[in-house]
């Protein structure tokens, strides 16, 4: 992938029929940031309303670790789409290859591959039945799920330490206690 890199910077690429190593990583790396976000969004909470549809499995301050990792994902997950828009606007300025249509496509002109490169087939259908059992099995977990409610958050606390991880219980301060007295 370095090699690809450097020659890439040089301007002495080779043409591929699909991704370049450099190319391909990114692609990987988008797919792996966005199953992340999905995975801890199923158990994040806002810590004021809204849970995902699976908190219910899960222990207060173990859905508090998920939301962190769901806000740090996000964020990760919008570098690379940048990186990525970066890349492909280099791409069509520096070689005048256009990679957003055959993003959008799935083709590529026949001219940008040699014909020892050429792809003979897709796997289209398996990976939509993939994604469709997927996605029925997701719908099953989730309607079998505890209900998702931050109401009793408390008793989900961790009972070791239930104010390290954003919960505790309300403070109550008498009306009329000056201000020296009040806890900080």
């Amino acid at each position: 992938m370095l090699r690809c890199l450097v020659e890439l910077a040089r301007g002495r690429s080779t043409a591929f029929a699909g991704h370049n190593p450099a190319g391909g990583w990114m692609v990987l790396l988008l797919l792996a940031l966005l199953l992340g976000q999905a995975l801890t969004g199923l158990f994040a909470n806002d810590t004021i309303a809204d849970t995902g549809p699976l908190y219910g499995y899960v222990m207060g301050h173990t859905s508090d670790r998920l939301t962190r990792w769901h806000h740090r994902l996000f964020d990760a997950l919008m570098i690379a789409v940048a990186l990525h828009v970066i890349a492909v606007g280099a791409y069509l300025l520096a070689r005048k290859t256009n990679l957003l249509m055959p993003m959008l496509t799935g083709r590529k002109p026949a001219s940008d591959v040699g014909a020892d490169e050429a792809i003979g087939s897709s796997r289209t259908g398996m990976w939509l039945l993939l994604l469709v059992v997927a996605g029925a099995t997701l719908a099953v977990i989730i309607e079998h799920a505890p209900e998702a409610s931050l109401a009793d958050r408390s008793r989900r606390a961790s009972p070791r330490s239930p104010g390290a991880l954003g919960w505790a219980p309300p403070l109550r301060i008498r009306p009329g206690t000056p201000p020296a007295e009040c806890p900080q």
